[in-house]
Formats: C-alpha cells, sequence, structure tokens
C-alpha cells in the first residue's frame, strides 16, 4: 500500500510540473514564445516572469535563461554551462561578429550573449568578445573579464 501511495504521489508532482510548464509557455508574450520555438523544440519552461514593465525573464529547464526588452527583443542570453545553439549565434549575431567567432572555430563554445544599443557581448570557454555595433568591430578580451 505504501508503494502505491508513493507512485500516486510521484506521478501527481510530476503532473503537476508538467502542468505548470505548460502554463508558462501559454502565458509567454507571443514574439518571445515564437522565439524559444525558433531555437529550442518544444522548451519546457521553468519560469517565466516579467519583473518590471520593461523586462520579461524566461528561464527553459535544464536549458538557457533568456531576458527580453518591452519590443519582446532579447537582451541577455545565458546558457547557463551548456553552448548556446549554432542557428541562433547564426540568425541573431551581427554578421561580421558571427563569422569573427566562426574563423577561430568558436561557435560550440559561446556560453552568453547580451546586448545593448551600443554593444554586443560575447562570453566564450576561453575569451570575451565585445562587438561594437557603430564601428563594426570585434574586440577580444582574456577569460575571467566581464564584459556584460
Amino acid at each position: 500500500m505504501k508503494k502505491l501511495i508513493c507512485i500516486i504521489t510521484l506521478f501527481s508532482a510530476v503532473a503537476l510540473s508538467c502542468c505548470h510548464s505548460d502554463h508558462d509557455y501559454d502565458e509567454l508574450p507571443r514574439p518571445i514564445a515564437e522565439f524559444l520555438s525558433d531555437y529550442w523544440a518544444d522548451p519546457d519552461i521553468e519560469s517565466y516572469t516579467q519583473p518590471t514593465a520593461q523586462k520579461y525573464v524566461v528561464i527553459i529547464k535544464n536549458g538557457p535563461s533568456l531576458i527580453f526588452d518591452e519590443d519582446y527583443k532579447w537582451t541577455d542570453i545565458d546558457g547557463n554551462g551548456l553552448p548556446l545553439p549554432e542557428i541562433l549565434l547564426f540568425d541573431q549575431l551581427p554578421e561580421k561578429l558571427y563569422d569573427y567567432i566562426e574563423s577561430g572555430s568558436q561557435l560550440n563554445q559561446v556560453f552568453t550573449i547580451s546586448r545593448d544599443a551600443r554593444d554586443y557581448y560575447v562570453k566564450l570557454l576561453d575569451s570575451n568578445l565585445t562587438y561594437d555595433i557603430q564601428t563594426q568591430t570585434v574586440h577580444e578580451v582574456e577569460a575571467g573579464t566581464d564584459v556584460a
């Protein structure tokens, strides 16, 4: 009988956590949900919050954390120790920055990207990059230097 109760409790917990995730995905603004679906197949949303009117935070279970601005454009994507998908980098980074990363054979070593109105920031395994939007130049700094 104790085994049956444990099994029922376990299934109930799993069912509730799945419902929570589905609910969070359904609550996402459409542009954010579409962005996530473009780069992560069937993302399991761990949490979705809007701490301010200008900021949306999404965490994918066992995956990245993403921050979007009031226009639903990403500002920060942290792989949480996992490399970001190459197609995401190709689609979302400026061409010169992508080419720089690709030329160094580092596409599978990009763990965090962020951007603001002036720059893109990329954290790699052994170095960090800053890309100046206006001058279209890439600057590399040694690992451990905070670029964002």
